[in-house]
């Protein structure tokens, strides 16, 4: 019976075995799958760890090495000096702008010195030039279809002029609310029983001309350039005054006048155009967007960097879609955005004034001046009183920064008074 004993268990051990096999078999394998895949999902999350980890400590250096700027390293530019122009080194250049068949045109500044002017870039001279009035101190200067439009200084007055032979715009004016006494060749204006205007008027003839229509007289005459015509009738006074002096009460009825055109900005620095608006500067942190049609200021932008105002806003031109800005007394141009007037990024030309100091004897000023060739792609800079005109490409600065772009090229507001 032990012998039955033992097949009962030997088969009960034997029945109870059987079935368990396959189960088992089965968790070993899912448990062996489970495993696999436990350990690619830790390698690769591992590897993402490690690539993120590389990332920052990457990042935290580069951040470092400019910690004084805070500046990306991709937002700053350095300079490579193409090819030299000769420029003119009298010249105040205050606005710069290309047009087609290597020609700039250039507007100067200084009371007296002050011009605009049709130049060959290849030679540097003159081809044509308007001088200005000595009480005007010409700058900034755009170009838009065929008329060159022109700011002045500590004046909310411009001009604009034909970009063919830099003529003035003719503008007929119909005139007939002012009375005007003439002496020899005084034309005093009198406004509401004051003096209004004095004018002394170019020789068109030794005195103005006049001429009898009936009993009136009609008087022609230039003064800076402008053609008035006024009809005039004797005015008697008693005693009579010097037989050299010949009074007449006069009404101004045509005025042939240059075209002068008034803005809304307070001071008139930078001017330039995207074809469509003028953005103009007057040296503060306000970037101006104007209607050629109309001159008037349609919005304003206080140009920032990093939450701080950019101040001196300068010479201006429209390139990529950006407005670009000399900051005055400063080696730098900003880089700015046209639709919010952050800067985008900032130019740093240092080496070209400083090179100038090296070589030249003669005192030499700031930089100023920005032409860009659109169609070649060529951008140009010079600077007042500058001999030379240069042809640059930029370059962004891979290196980190170690100075101060704040304090190299944002310089405090200027104080008008």
């Amino acid at each position: 019976m032990p012998g039955a004993k033992m097949r009962k268990k030997s088969n009960s051990r034997r029945v109870n075995s059987l079935p368990q096999q396959p189960s088992m078999a089965s968790s070993l394998a899912c448990s062996s799958r489970f495993l696999l895949h436990y350990r690619k999902i830790s390698a690769l999350v591992f590897f993402i760890l490690v690539v993120c980890l590389i990332v920052v400590l990457n990042t935290s250096l580069r951040n470092e090495g400019v910690s004084r700027s805070d500046v990306p390293s991709n937002r700053l530019y350095t300079v490579e000096v193409v090819n030299e122009f000769p420029h003119d080194p009298d010249a105040f250049t205050q606005g710069l702008l290309y047009a087609e068949n290597d020609t700039l045109f250039e507007s100067t500044g200084m009371n007296g010195a002050s011009s605009v002017r049709k130049v060959t870039l290849q030679t540097g001279k003159v081809k044509a030039i308007q001088r200005m009035p000595y009480s005007d101190f010409g700058e900034g200067l755009t170009l838009l279809g065929d008329r060159l439009i022109q700011v002045t200084w500590r004046q909310s007055t411009g001009y604009i002029y034909d970009r063919h032979n830099l003529s003035k715009v003719f503008l007929l004016l119909i005139m007939l609310n002012n009375d005007m006494a003439i002496s020899g060749n005084f034309i005093f204006i009198f406004k509401l029983s004051s003096v209004f205007h004095l004018l002394e008027p170019n020789m068109l003839c030794i005195n103005p001309c006049m001429f009898e229509i009936g009993d009136l007289q009609m008087l022609v005459f230039l003064w800076l350039k402008d053609l008035f015509v006024l009809i005039c009738t004797r005015y008697f006074l008693y005693p009579p005054p010097p037989l050299l002096w010949n009074f007449y009460s006069c009404k101004l009825v045509i005025s042939l006048q240059f075209e002068k055109f008034r803005h809304d900005m307070p001071d008139g620095w930078g001017l330039a155009t995207d074809g469509k608006i003028l953005y103009g500067s007057d040296g503060s942190s306000t970037l101006y967007q104007i209607d050629p049609q109309t001159m008037k200021v349609v919005k304003k932008q206080i140009v920032n960097y990093q939450g701080d105002e950019v101040h001196r806003l300068n010479e201006l031109e429209y390139i990529y879609d950006e407005v670009w800005a000399n900051v005055w007394m400063t080696d730098c141009i900003a880089r700015i955005s046209q639709t919010d007037g952050s800067v985008l990024g900032w130019i740093l030309l240092p080496n070209l004034r400083e090179g100038l100091l090296h070589n030249l004897k003669k005192q030499i000023d700031v930089l100023n001046g920005i032409a860009w060739d659109r169609d070649g792609d060529r951008l140009f800079v010079t600077g007042k009183l500058w001999p030379k005109l240069y042809e640059i490409k930029l370059h962004p600065l891979k290196t980190p920064f170690n100075g101060d772009v704040k304090q190299m090229c944002m310089p405090p507001a200027f104080p008008f008074s």
